[in-house]
């Protein structure tokens, strides 16, 4: 079973070509995208933290949280 289950689409009972292959038009990307840009972004807001560049802290936590609301998934609330 998945960690993370979305309330937009009904992820728990597909593989993960199926799964990675739904297009989510909101952000035009496809899930298995749209997961790769999500831990991309984590990425580099940890870089950020690190650097102290806040600017780009604040950038990437919207798009973090735009990327999870168009994924369906739940918020994580406060990010560090």
């Amino acid at each position: 079973m998945l960690k993370h289950l979305s309330s937009r689409y009904n992820i728990e009972d597909m593989d993960h070509v199926e799964r990675n292959n739904i297009y989510i038009p909101e952000i035009q990307m496809t899930w298995g995208s749209a997961w790769s840009a999500l831990r991309k972004s984590w990425q580099g807001f940890y870089a950020a933290r690190r650097t102290g560049d806040s600017e780009s802290i604040d950038m990437l936590l919207e798009r973090i949280s735009m990327i999870r609301k168009y994924m369906g998934l739940e918020d994580e609330g406060t990010y560090y």
